[in-house]
């Protein structure tokens, strides 16, 4: 049995049981009862309530009052659950990974034969193709767990200066373009800064400094509209697009269509977004020319001469 199927039996076994020991589940799951301990950790790291009880007569079991009393779903409600989650698997590393498998799984075999017979022949007909990164997080459920405790953890992180310590106070996660960020109060800094979590190499919990109330507060909307929106650098951006250029921006609030269809885009990028923005147009060649902003368009020529000297043979006929 592989762990991610183990971990979502081991919720339905506590969920049968009031109370059950280690030892015991070890023997059920065939497995030591090391890695039993570590899959219980598992299980509670991604949120599944556990609580232990020491003594000749203890062991693990689920806290009751956490975990909710029945709701219904119609299928298209229960099927929407089930592709919401795999529009989500191009990202290797996810906060609620576990516990959304056994969510689904619950869900799954609480359908009746018919509704599962409909998901499966989905699953098979409808696909989300997302921009797939292989990096590990494996922090990434540490950081949101201090995030939303307000709390302050030491962590060791590798960024292009080389491997340094850094006491931060987490706002939150957030993915962008397949990777993963935490923007945090960094105490060497004494300022925001955003950290990329596959750089982060560990994580320890620490008592001092003490947590700033003032960021425990902040969400993520509230951090970017106080410390990113009125920093942030806007270039115009303006795109001279082809018909199959106007597919690729539909809904684009810029977008302004021609009579043959046509068109051209209106908008404006960050000036941090530039080098992003260049490989984006530099795939989309002549359907989309990016006629301003300058900085802009002198990346994608340098990305184009690049690729052509390395293309470049003179045996070619």
């Amino acid at each position: 049995m592989r762990r991610s199927e183990r971990l979502m039996a081991l919720v339905l076994e506590l969920e049968r049981r009031p109370t059950v020991a280690v030892g015991d589940l070890a023997r059920t799951f065939e497995v030591s009862r090391r890695t039993m301990l570590r899959d219980l950790a598992a299980l509670s790291a991604v949120g599944v309530p556990l609580a232990s009880r020491p003594g000749p007569h203890g062991g693990y079991q689920l806290v009751r009052d956490r975990v909710l009393p029945p709701v219904s779903f119609t299928v298209d409600e229960a099927t929407a659950l089930f592709f919401a989650q795999q529009a989500l698997a191009d990202y290797g590393t996810l906060p609620v990974a576990a516990g959304a498998r056994v969510a689904l799984h619950k869900l799954y075999r609480a359908m009746a034969p018919a509704a599962r017979q409909r998901v499966d022949r989905l699953v098979g007909r409808l696909a989300f193709v997302n921009e797939r990164r292989h990096e590990d997080h494996p922090h990434l459920t540490a950081l949101l767990a201090t995030a939303l405790e307000g709390g302050v953890v030491t962590v060791a992180y590798r960024g292009p200066g080389g491997l340094a310590t850094r006491a931060i106070q987490p706002v939150g996660v957030y993915a962008e373009h397949g990777y993963w960020y935490v923007p945090a109060y960094c105490f060497v800094r004494e300022g925001m800064r955003v950290f990329r979590v596959d750089r982060v190499e560990a994580v320890e919990p620490v008592d001092q400094p003490r947590p700033r109330q003032d960021v425990a507060a902040l969400s993520l909307a509230d951090y970017y509209e106080r410390f990113v929106q009125p920093h942030a650098e806007w270039l115009p951006l303006r795109v001279r697009l082809t018909i199959e250029g106007v597919r690729q921006f539909r809904g684009n609030p810029g977008l302004h269509v021609n009579a043959d269809g046509s068109g051209w885009l209106a908008s404006r990028l960050e000036r941090a977004d530039v080098e992003l923005f260049a490989e984006r147009f530099s795939r989309w060649g002549a359907d989309a020319v990016v006629e301003e902003p300058s900085e802009l368009r002198q990346r994608i020529r340098q990305r184009a001469t690049a690729l052509t000297a390395l293309y470049a043979d003179s045996s070619d006929p």
